[in-house]
């Protein structure tokens, strides 16, 4: 006699698009993957781990690799609230270096939502006749990189995120385009124009909270903001 089947809830997500997509809790097998990924602590093998949950989840209907990033983040974190529950225990250190008190806080994951009112526009005048259209950072940009920190995957991934570029009557796409002479359009651009493409990125929804506490060693109040899927994912 085959063992019973049991079927996990599902829920209904909408994303910055006003796509509506369903997706459900992680099972057993996900948490398993995600576990031996963290575990390595290598970033392409957690992006893989990611992406396979993510597609498992959605019943295969979301595409991951065209999500933007920040739409990877915020359906991780909705995976992750409805799979271990909404609740989930921090240890915030004192913001006074003396103290370096640890106090614990809770977290309501329902809470801690995108705010898809303020994207920025992608496109971006640079100058009087030239127009750079950007794209939302996605995980395949992501994975062409190895560490943002560093100055030449930095500009390579800024470059990766121009769609196209209006001179004029002329659209120049970079689908068509080599990294190399990408690079250079870049390095072409004066302090100012690269900061505006800069900003596009700094200005990109994100998650994050701001928690209000008093630490427990000092008794100072404390306030602090945190931000991206890792500071959730405990």
């Amino acid at each position: 006699m085959a063992l019973p089947r049991i079927d996990a809830p599902e829920y209904d997500l909408t994303l910055h698009n006003g796509e509506a997509i369903k997706y459900r809790p992680l099972l057993v097998k996900e948490q398993k993957i995600l576990l031996l990924a963290l575990e390595e602590k290598d970033q392409k093998h957690i992006l893989n781990a990611m992406k396979k949950i993510i597609t498992n989840c959605t019943f295969e209907k979301v595409n991951v690799e065209e999500l933007p990033i920040f739409e990877v983040e915020n359906l991780f974190l909705r995976l992750r609230e409805k799979s271990v529950g909404e609740q989930i225990q921090l240890r915030m250190k004192c913001t006074d270096e003396e103290c370096g008190g640890l106090t614990p806080v809770t977290i309501d994951l329902s809470e801690v939502k995108i705010d898809y009112t303020k994207i920025p526009d992608t496109k971006i005048k640079i100058s009087e006749s030239i127009v750079v259209n950007m794209k939302f950072p996605t995980m395949s940009n992501l994975e062409e990189v190895q560490n943002l920190e560093n100055v030449e995957d930095n500009f390579k991934f800024l470059s990766s995120c121009i769609k196209n570029i209006e001179a004029g009557e002329d659209v120049y796409d970079m689908s068509t385009t080599s990294k190399e002479e990408m690079m250079q359009f870049v390095e072409s651009m004066t302090a100012t124009q690269f900061n505006m493409i800069r900003d596009f990125f700094l200005n990109l929804p994100k998650l994050e909270k701001t928690i209000e506490y008093t630490c427990v060693k000092c008794g100072k109040k404390q306030s602090r903001t945190i931000q991206g899927i890792q500071s959730f994912l405990v």
